[in-house]
């Protein structure tokens, strides 16, 4: 029995791991797929993809549904069609924290495509959205 309850327990901390599988993904990996999230509506991905710092600290179920809560569903014309990476830099100037900037270029439907950057940080080694200028 004592064999079958240790399996069940690695078993469950190895999916637990597979289901966090953007944390090994690079910074502009990271940077799309929460772009992604934001345009469809997918707040569960919002939400993991951001630095604690962007979370009320009422938690992940309050914060999720006050994301919901507040989403506006885009008119046709802003609807978001593509969404690729430009460029990424390393922010050299802040020493103690490790950030990079990933510009994106987004195209809505109806409006020629626009740059927005997305900054990250390094959260207990795997890179979170800190902040997005649209």
């Amino acid at each position: 029995m004592k064999l079958r309850h240790t399996f069940a327990i690695t078993l469950a901390a190895v999916a637990l791991l597979a289901g966090c599988g953007s944390s090994g993904e690079p910074a502009d990996k990271v940077a799309l797929h929460w772009r992604r999230a934001v345009a469809t509506g997918d707040f569960n991905s919002q939400w993991d993809l951001e630095a604690p710092e962007l979370h009320a600290p009422a938690g992940r179920e309050i914060g999720i549904a006050a994301l919901k809560r507040d989403y506006k569903p885009p008119t046709p014309d802003h609807q978001v069609v593509d969404i690729k990476t430009l460029r990424t830099v390393k922010d050299t100037t802040d020493t103690k924290n490790q950030y990079v900037f990933v510009y994106l270029q987004v195209t809505e439907r109806a409006y020629p495509p626009g740059q927005e950057t997305v900054t990250l940080c390094k959260v207990s080694g795997a890179w979170r959205v800190a902040k997005w200028e649209p």
